[in-house]
């Protein structure tokens, strides 16, 4: 996990994907977090639940997969 999400809260933020867990670009790989324990850094759970940007199709990933938050011009 990266550090720019070590204790960051994850509720309604936008994510880049871990290439090695996700194919395709950076844009591909977009996922706007909305719930799940790994959303919130106090909590045991990895799970986050959300939808990829790119079609909408909504998903669990996991926080270790996450890379780094999106930037806004990625958004």
């Amino acid at each position: 996990m990266s550090d720019e999400i070590h204790g960051v809260t994850l509720v309604g933020k936008v994510v880049v994907l871990k290439p090695e867990c996700y194919k395709g670009d950076d844009k591909a790989r977009l996922f706007k977090c909305e719930d799940g324990f790994g959303c919130h850094p106090q909590c045991v759970g990895t799970a986050v639940f959300g939808h990829f940007l790119s079609d909408g199709e909504r998903a669990r990933v996991e926080r270790y997969e996450i890379l780094r938050l999106a930037t806004p011009q990625e958004v």
